[in-house]
């Protein structure tokens, strides 16, 4: 797999996201779970206490193909940013969702982009992430 980039979207476009691209993404995904769909993540979305922002991370190709997504929270109490998954803890599995989620090289994209906000001095919690997942 080529380069991979990653893009951060939060609030409202993180909304737009969950709406538009997710769908594809979670339609081309033969292993998407239903804790990984459209209706179950924009619903968790739309409930988030107002210290909480949604949050996707899209993994996209050199030629700005989205090849997967990672949907999370950002809880932010003014000390304290906490980036969890989105719908934690009551998914059963967290993964990236689209047609390459299960590719290293997009999953290490997509982690690494995790790391860099923990050394930003965010707290970032990967619950219920399959140990067989390449996001581990």
């Amino acid at each position: 797999m080529p380069t991979v980039s990653v893009r951060e979207y939060a609030g409202p476009a993180a909304m737009d996201v969950l709406a538009l691209q997710w769908r594809e993404l979670y339609t081309e995904d033969q292993t998407a779970s239903p804790f990984q769909s459209p209706a179950w993540l924009t619903a968790w979305a739309r409930h988030l206490p107002h210290t909480a922002t949604p949050s996707v991370l899209a993994a996209t190709s050199p030629t700005g193909r989205w090849l997967a997504a990672l949907a999370l929270v950002r809880h932010d109490d003014g000390d304290h940013t906490r980036i969890l998954p989105l719908s934690a803890p009551r998914a059963e599995c967290v993964l990236p969702v689209g047609p390459y989620a299960d590719d290293a090289t997009v999953a290490q994209a997509l982690a690494f982009h995790l790391l860099l906000a923990d050394d930003a001095g965010a707290d970032v919690v990967m619950t219920d992430v399959p140990a067989t997942s390449a996001l581990v």
